[in-house]
C-alpha cells in the first residue's frame, strides 16, 4: 500500500517515549510490512535519520524544537496549513491510497485536513486517538518550552485559538472513515460523535527490545518499587508517599525510587520528610529516555498511583522490562493491567495502594508469576508489528470498500 501520514505528529522522536515515539515505531513497523510511506512531521529529532528506505519523512521545521513558547505557538499554526499543503501535493503527485492522521487527537487539536475534497475517495482515518484529559494538560510539556513569562504570554493566544481549533475538529471528524480508539474508554468517548462502526479500540505501543534486555549484571531486585513519571499533582506520587510510610513498618529493606522531574517535587520531598521516610525514598530526578531502561531492570515492581490516565506508556515500559504492576483503575490503565500482570486500587486509596504492595513485596512466587506473564502480554498486545497489522487490516477492508462505491 501507498500511505500518507499526514502529519505523523508535530513532534517525533526516537530519543524519548510515549507519544512521539509512536509515529517513529508505527512507521518503520509499516516499511518493515513492505508499505511506502510518506509522513508529514514538524520537527524530527531522530538519531535514525532513515527509519526504512520505503518511509519518506518530511519534517518541515527540522530538528530542534524551540525553547520559546510563543514561537512553537506560532510554529503549530504554520505547521497545519503547511500540512494541508503538502498533504495535496503528495497526494497528486503519488498514487495514495489510505491518508491516516496518526498523532494522538483532541478536540483543541488544529486538523486542516478537515478540507477533504482533494482527497475524497480515498479511505481517511485517524488514531491513535486518546480520551481528551478532563484537567487542563501541563501546556509546558506539551508544547517542550519551560514555564517561564513566554508560557504566561502564550495562554491567552492559546485561549483564542481553540474555539476555531475545535471547529476543525469536528469538521475533521465528519470526514473520518474510521478512527482508531488507544483504549476501550477513549472509544466510548468519540462513538459519541461517530457511528459505533467507525471506532475500534487498537492500543499504541513500544519498542520491547528497548526494555527486555538489561545492561550487563544488571538484575531485579523485589524490594525496590518503582515509579516513573512528570511530577505533577496528576500522577499521584503523594498518594504513594502515604501508602509507603506504611510499607517500611513491616518491610523495613524495600526502597521506593521515584524518577522524574516537574513542578511538583519539592512539595513531594518535603512530604518524605514530613512522613520520616529519606533514608526509603530516593528521587532520581530528570533521566533521559536512553538510560531509563536501568532503572526497570534493576527495579522489581512498578507502581503508577496516578489519577488519571489516557493511555499508560510507563506501563508498557515496565511489562516490557519484566515487571509486575500496581496501578490506580483509570482511564487506559483498566486494559492495560489485568489480573495476571498486576494489581490495580481506586484512584487516591492509600489503604488499598499499600496492601497491593505488601502482597507482591511478601510474595517472590508472584512477583515472578505476573512477570513473566506481564512480558508476554506486551509481546502479544503492544508490539508494534502486532498494532499496524490492525491497522493494515481495516485499511485494505476500507480500499475495498471504496472502490465498489
Amino acid at each position: 500500500m501507498k500511505i500518507l501520514f499526514a502529519p505523523a505528529h508535530y513532534f517525533v522522536s526516537d530519543k524519548r517515549g510515549s507519544e512521539p515515539s509512536w509515529p517513529y515505531y508505527a512507521l518503520k513497523a509499516l516499511g518493515e510490512r513492505g508499505h511506502e510511506v510518506w509522513a508529514i512531521c514538524g520537527v524530527a529529532d531522530l538519531n535514525d535519520r532513515q527509519i526504512h528506505p520505503n518511509v519518506h519523512l518530511i519534517s518541515i521545521f527540522g530538528q530542534a524544537r524551540t525553547t520559546n513558547a510563543l514561537v512553537e505557538i506560532w510554529r503549530k499554526v504554520q505547521f497545519y496549513r503547511q500540512v494541508a499543503k503538502l498533504a495535496a501535493k503528495i497526494i497528486a503527485d503519488e498514487d495514495i491510497e489510505v491518508v491516516h492522521h496518526f498523532a494522538p487527537i483532541s478536540p483543541l487539536s488544529p486538523n486542516l485536513l478537515a478540507a477533504k475534497g482533494s482527497f475524497k475517495n480515498i479511505p481517511f482515518t485517524m488514531g491513535p486517538a486518546m480520551k481528551p484529559p478532563d484537567e487542563e494538560a501541563d501546556l509546558a510539556t506539551a508544547l517542550g518550552t519551560p514555564d517561564d513569562w513566554r508560557l504566561k504570554l502564550s495562554r491567552p493566544v492559546i485561549g483564542l485559538l481553540s474555539q476555531p481549533a475545535a471547529n476543525l475538529y469536528r469538521r475533521t471528524l465528519q470526514h473520518v472513515d474510521h478512527l482508531f480508539a488507544v483504549t476501550a474508554e477513549a472509544a466510548v468517548y468519540y462513538r459519541q460523535s461517530l457511528p459505533k462502526t467507525k471506532v475500534s479500540v487498537v492500543p499504541a505501543g513500544i519498542d520491547i527490545s528497548k526494555y527486555a534486555s538489561p545492561p550487563a549484571g544488571i538484575k531485579h531486585n523485589n524490594q525496590i518499587v518503582l515509579a516513573v513519571c512528570y511530577l505533577i499533582k496528576r500522577k499521584g506520587i503523594d498518594v504513594l508517599l502515604s501508602a509507603w510510610s506504611r510499607i517500611v513498618r513491616f518491610h523495613p529493606r524495600a526502597r521506593l525510587w521515584v524518577v522524574g522531574n516537574g513542578p511538583e517535587e519539592d512539595n513531594l520531598k518535603k512530604l518524605a520528610r514530613e512522613l520520616q521516610l529519606e533514608s526509603k525514598v530516593r528521587f532520581w530526578g530528570f533521566v533521559d529516555n536512553k538510560k531509563v531502561g536501568r532503572y526497570y531492570a534493576e527495579a522489581g515492581i512498578f507502581v503508577s498511583p496516578t489519577r488519571a490516565e489516557p493511555f499508560g506508556q510507563t506501563l508498557l515500559e515496565a511489562m516490557a522490562a519484566g515487571l509486575p504492576l500496581v496501578a490506580s483503575a483509570t482511564g487506559g490503565i483498566i486494559d492495560i493491567v489485568t489480573k495476571e500482570v498486576g494489581y490495580t486500587f481506586p484512584v487516591d486509596d492509600v489503604e488499598r495502594l499499600a496492601t497491593a504492595l505488601d502482597k507482591l513485596l511478601r510474595e517472590p512466587k508472584q512477583i515472578k508469576q505476573m512477570s513473566d506473564s506481564a512480558l508476554e502480554r506486551v509481546k502479544k498486545v503492544y508490539d508494534w508489528s502486532v498494532i499496524v497489522a490492525q491497522y493494515e487490516q481495516k485499511w485494505q477492508s476500507l480500499i475495498r470498500q471504496k472502490n465498489n462505491e
